[in-house]
């Protein structure tokens, strides 16, 4: 038996194909990995960008200088600053239905304020201890957010000062909006959700985030 003993020449491989197989594989990774990367800043930016400019629409901003603390409001409510350390925010041009009297017109109890004290030498809370037990977080600001039946508040630190961001509730219904003739009611809307609205928007006002976009 004759066995027959041919070399191996590299130039019988097709290094066309070769390229042209390897150039379709280095193509289609790249376009899958544009893919995922494109869905990603889709669903992390784009997508809270289009809520925050829905939620906020036509909403007034309040900015405290002493402290550089700036918040959005509904354009329906207006704030009183007492002082620096203490803002009050109120629903403007509130009804209430009493039977005292027939006219009845006065603000509603419930009302937000902003409160800010020195910390002084308090023991440090557990959230400055350690972030991951902050129950509260919006625009690099972490605090603690509690509630009870009278009150909703969000508790926060910076620069060596207290902030208490406060929902004070009485649970009164029955109040509306003058505009649209009093169409808009408010006593039996959800005001834990415009606070919400509210204490999501606070932020810190600094060189860096006053040259960006803000919420």
């Amino acid at each position: 038996m004759v066995y027959e003993v041919r070399r191996f020449s590299f130039s019988a491989i097709s290094w066309k194909k070769i390229s042209f197989g390897l150039l379709f594989v280095l193509a289609t990774s790249v376009a899958t990995a544009a893919g995922y990367t494109a869905v990603a800043l889709w669903q992390r930016y784009l997508v809270p960008l289009e809520k925050t400019e829905d939620k906020y629409v036509g909403w007034q901003v309040y900015f405290n200088e002493q402290y550089a603390l700036g918040l959005r409001y509904p354009e329906d409510w207006e704030v009183k600053e007492v002082a620096k350390e203490f803002v009050v925010f109120t629903f403007r041009g509130a009804e209430i239905t009493t039977e005292q009297s027939e006219d009845s017109t006065k603000a509603p109890r419930d009302y937000i304020t902003l409160e800010v004290k020195a910390a002084g030498d308090r023991p440090s809370t557990e959230c400055e201890n350690n972030q991951l037990s902050c129950s509260f977080y919006t625009n690099d600001i972490y605090g603690e957010k509690t509630a009870n039946p009278e009150s909703e508040i969000i508790f926060f630190t910076k620069g060596g000062n207290d902030f208490s961001f406060i929902f004070h509730k009485y649970g009164e219904a029955g109040f509306a909006s003058s505009a649209e003739g009093g169409a808009s009611k408010y006593g039996d809307a959800d005001f834990s959700k415009i606070f919400e609205d509210m204490n999501q928007s606070l932020r810190f006002v600094t060189d860096e985030t006053n040259t960006g976009s803000g919420s």
